[in-house]
């Protein structure tokens, strides 16, 4: 799995529209067919699936998928805050970290889609706004622990 992500538990549907599918121990990679006759010239096919590990890759491009499906584009938003918000519950120091990944990791595969431009632009103005506020929620309390330390002086 991925802790980047809010994901339903294995074998439970998402709870909330905004949560991940769980994607399973295995992939499905690909499925061929093998052609073969009978005695009588009777042709049959036997199938053939390639599965493989489930990685964290996976819930990368899933979450990528989640965006380019998002309907109209600037609901993107809400999808991202749900993720960062789960991961800040996990992680009450990940507020860098989580902004980094995005960056990092979901915005290179989104851009790799030439089509889907407008969700660049989306994920960016996010990620631009999510680092201002935190900038300006560190700096009010820096603010706030300057006053205390002036007054508790005096």
């Amino acid at each position: 799995m991925n802790e980047f992500y809010d994901i339903a538990p294995e074998g439970q549907e998402p709870i909330n529209p905004l949560q991940l599918e769980y994607l399973g121990p295995k992939r499905h990679v690909a499925t061929f067919s093998i052609p073969k006759r009978n005695d009588y010239g009777v042709r049959s096919y036997k199938s053939h699936t390639i599965k493989r590990d489930t990685v964290k890759e996976d819930y990368d491009k899933f979450f990528v998928n989640r965006i380019y499906k998002t309907n109209p584009p600037y609901d993107a938003e809400f999808l991202l805050k749900h993720h960062y918000d789960e991961f800040i519950k996990k992680n009450s120091h990940g507020h860098k970290l989580f902004l980094k990944h995005i960056k990092n990791v979901v915005l290179p595969l989104l851009e790799k889609n030439k089509q889907h431009k407008v969700y660049v632009d989306l994920v960016n103005e996010w990620l631009d706004e999510n680092r201002e506020s935190k900038l300006n929620e560190i700096n009010n309390l820096d603010k706030n622990e300057i006053r205390h330390n002036v007054t508790s002086k005096y």
